[in-house]
């Protein structure tokens, strides 16, 4: 259980950073906006030369 909880620890940070990041880099998040209203992260991360 505990587990879970670094988990979701470790993606919150995550996700946190990911949204400092698009607000420094002042990234419009519609051009990576997918029909479902998911984001496409992966592309977004591409075109600023991030690679994981």
């Amino acid at each position: 259980m505990q587990n879970t909880f670094i988990k979701e620890d470790i993606k919150a940070a995550a996700l946190n950073e990911l949204k400092k990041f698009i607000q420094h880099e002042n990234i419009d998040v519609s051009t990576y906006t997918c029909p479902g209203g998911s984001i496409d992260i992966e592309a977004l991360l591409q075109d600023h030369n991030i690679n994981l």
